[in-house]
Formats: structure tokens, sequence, C-alpha cells
């Protein structure tokens, strides 16, 4: 068994290019996989334990994701961590166990970056941001590396928040024109929007702010219901981790999954005039083969020490 921390994970400087083709390969794959729903034990107003579990037959491998969510750190630690474990199918014992830090944000920012690229309408020009924290930086990290083409990003302002986002990734993506701004409503005007915010009491703008032909990508889903009842198509990761959703029953009829997107069983946009949320809360199947493929890496460097977790050596050890 190998461990694989953050910082080993880190080191290994996988590219974005490599993050973003990952997340593709699950789209590809996911009709084959076994994927419940993920299970959350919820402590007091903020706190939260999540496990996903997933099985991937074609690999041999099944896996499970344990996240924790607690009050921020004074010390500026992220309240969100995550540990995740990998192990043959077809026979005993663990074949690593992972940070999932590093994992959660990389995947969940190359799937948003997917969403804006494949699902924006042609020739796009201004593109939202609100919410920017760890994710939205993520995010910014892949799709200014993937998409080469012009665009007008504006950032929601939060603190001082905005301009250290500015800051970050000016410089490696001249493309882009960063604006700050002060309102929802200048966000949600934009041709796509991306929303890393954790939690809204109530829907951020109005119906008709959004506009036609806009996308919206909301990474951790809050705020946006309004959008689930009048917008033309729903495109979610899996149908079992949306049915709790206050409007789902109003919406599960235009829903789509993504992995019939990406290998064409269905159609995605149709029009620069519909109107589309996607929403990728994350799945364990992401989380699983990146580890997968991370511990590959590994193995294939050799620079790693092999650590025994011994079970049983005869059958009735009682």
């Amino acid at each position: 068994m190998k461990v694989l921390d953050y910082d080993y994970i880190k080191g290994l400087n996988i590219s974005p290019q490599e993050i973003y083709d990952w997340c593709n390969d699950v789209w590809r794959i996911k009709e084959d996989c076994v994927l419940p729903p993920k299970v959350k034990m919820w402590q007091g107003d903020s706190g939260r334990y999540i496990t996903m579990p997933c099985v991937l037959p074609d690999y041999d491998i099944a896996g499970v994701k344990f996240i924790s969510r607690n009050v921020d750190d004074s010390a500026g630690v992220p309240a969100r961590n995550s540990n995740i474990m990998i192990q043959n199918c077809s026979k005993m014992g663990l074949l690593a166990v992972t940070d999932g830090i590093w994992i959660t944000n990389m995947r969940t920012g190359a799937i948003a970056a997917h969403s804006v690229i494949e699902y924006s309408k042609k020739d796009f020009k201004t593109l939202g941001i609100m919410g920017l924290g760890l994710a939205a930086r993520a995010f910014m990290y892949i799709f200014g590396n993937i998409f080469k083409g012009d665009l007008t990003i504006k950032v929601l302002r939060y603190k001082d928040q905005a301009e250290c986002f500015i800051d970050r990734f000016k410089k490696d993506f001249p493309n882009f024109k960063f604006e700050i701004v002060e309102t929802y409503e200048e966000v949600c005007g934009c041709d796509s929007i991306v929303s890393a915010v954790g939690f809204a009491r109530s829907t951020f703008v109005s119906d008709e702010v959004f506009k036609k032909g806009c996308l919206v990508v909301p990474i951790h889903t809050a705020g946006f219901q309004n959008c689930d009842l009048f917008f033309d198509k729903v495109f979610i990761d899996d149908y079992g981790h949306v049915k709790s959703f206050k409007y789902y029953d109003k919406f599960k009829d235009k829903a789509v999954e993504i992995s019939k997107l990406v290998n064409g069983t269905v159609k995605g946009r149709e029009s620069d005039d519909e109107r589309i949320v996607v929403y990728c809360g994350g799945i364990a199947l992401h989380d699983i083969y990146f580890a997968y493929k991370i511990y590959q890496i590994a193995e294939k460097k050799g620079d790693l020490p092999d650590f025994n977790m011994n079970f049983p050596s005869e059958r009735f050890w009682i």
C-alpha cells in the first residue's frame, strides 16, 4: 500500500491538460461504473461528514472518499478536508490511501472548466465568477490553460478576494480582461456564470437577469434554484445525486447526465438562445479515478515505500 500525501501529489506537477483529460475520461466510462449517492452526516449548522463510494469494474478497483467540513481555522487552514482509499476488487489489500484536497479541487475546477468550454454559447464574450475561494481558483487555473479565446471576466467583489484573484491570474492569462463588479446582477448578466459560493439563503437574482443563451455553472449548487424552473436544459453529473434538489420533480424531464452528452447519445446545446444550468456537485467517480491515475504515476516513479496492511493468513483465524 502506498500513502500519497498532499505534498507528494502537488509535487508531481500534473499538467492542466492532463487533469482536464482525466475529467473527460470519467464521463466516457461512467455508465459502466457503480456510483451510489454520497451519504451526508450533519454536525450543527456548518459541520458535516460526507462519504462517497464508487466501483470501477473495468479497472478492478473500488474506493471511498471521506470528507469532513469544520469551521474555518483562524490560521487559514481550509475548513474542508478529505482522504481517499482505493483497493482492488478481485483481491484483498489496499492499493493506496491518498490526500483528497488536491484531487477534490482540481477535479472540481476541471469539471467546471469543461462545462464552460463545452456548453457556453458560440463565441461567448463575458464570464462572471463569484465565490473566489479554492474551487474558483482551481477553475481559473484549468480553464485559463485550456481556453485560448479572448474574454472579459467579471469577478464579484468580496473583502479583498477579487483583487487577490486577479493578481494571481492576470499575468498568466493576458487574453482575459478582468473587471471587479459590485452586484450579483452584474455577474449573472454575463454570457456564462460560474459560482463557487458555498451557501445562499435565497436565489441570487431574479429570472429576468439571465439573458438568452446564458450558461450557469453553480459548483456548490446554491442560489440558482429559480433557473431549474425556466431554463431550457439542466445538465447533471448523476441523477442519484440531484434527486433531493428542491425542484427536482419539476426539472427531471429536461435533465440529462453529462456522460450521455460526452458520449454523443444525447445532444447538448442546440442553439445560442438556450439557457442551460449545469449541476456538477461532485461524484466519487472523479475522485477515485484521479486517485488511481496518481497511484499509477507513483508506481511508475517507484520513489515511495510500500506499507504492509497485514491481514489474516488463515481463513478461520478465530
